[in-house]
């Protein structure tokens, strides 16, 4: 069966077989942005650093719900192959207020951008950083995690002989900006 692991409105990651309908479904669309992603073996410009995916976007768009869904595409996704580490809450400060971080790129001669944890110390709940409190997304085949642009996120090394596929898609509300048409070449 598929196994749906979320983030609810207070960011506590959930694993359920169940989600609510959508509010105006209707008013849903697919955003631009969307990767099937290699993760080969011993690969360092495979490894993706913390940060929030609202970063690769036009500010614009930072206030803007738009929801990730990644889908592993091999048997079971873990530490050993590249799983995602996300740190749950911590697209808030300490007040809740939703946060936009700093970040830099490019991360090690890729094309990632690399969030500013000092930055990130200045502007969200310090506990977030709390290595202790970040939750390791070992996830199979059927599985899907939920979470938003703002997010922090990573996904850790492909240690394995094997390759690790995965697909993420998004969506948003259609009369939002999407951030990716305003970008500039």
């Amino acid at each position: 069966g598929m196994n749906i692991v979320a983030n609810d409105d207070n960011n506590k990651l959930l694993k359920s077989d169940k989600m609510e309908p959508i509010p105006n479904p209707n008013n849903i669309g697919g955003h631009p942005v969307w990767n099937l992603r290699v993760k080969t073996p011993q690969t360092e410009a495979a490894v993706v650093p913390w940060h929030q995916d609202c970063a690769y976007l036009d500010p614009c768009a930072d206030n803007v719900l738009q929801l990730t869904a990644w889908v592993p595409l091999i048997e079971e996704v873990n530490e050993e192959n590249g799983c995602m580490q996300v740190m749950p809450r911590a697209h808030h400060d300490g007040s809740g207020n939703k946060v936009v971080v700093n970040h830099t790129g490019c991360w090690r001669n890729t094309w990632y951008v690399e969030m500013d944890m000092d930055h990130a110390k200045q502007v969200l709940d310090g506990s977030c950083l709390d290595e202790s409190k970040w939750t390791t997304c070992n996830m199979k085949r059927g599985d899907v995690l939920f979470f938003s642009n703002l997010l922090p996120h990573r996904s850790l090394p492909n240690l394995s002989s094997t390759i690790r596929w995965s697909l993420d898609l998004r969506w948003q509300l259609m009369n939002q900006p999407n951030g990716f048409d305003a970008i500039k070449p």
